[in-house]
């Protein structure tokens, strides 16, 4: 993989990683979680962020 397209997916995998957590950490100061229609966004912000960053660290070699 391309080192452009290999940073490139990182960087997007921390943006999205970063927008979880701070909507999630919003979430959990909020009552009624499993009803709060809020929970689908945030999931999916998490969700794209580890697609990402499993695409940024594919084929990365083991450090010995």
């Amino acid at each position: 993989m391309k080192p452009f397209v290999r940073y490139t997916a990182l960087f997007l995998a921390l943006i999205f990683l970063a927008g979880a957590g701070l909507a999630w950490a919003e979430l959990m100061h909020e009552a009624d979680l499993f009803t709060n229609p809020k929970v689908k966004p945030a999931t999916g912000f998490l969700v794209t962020g580890l697609i990402f960053l499993g695409l940024a660290l594919r084929g990365w070699r083991r450090g010995s």
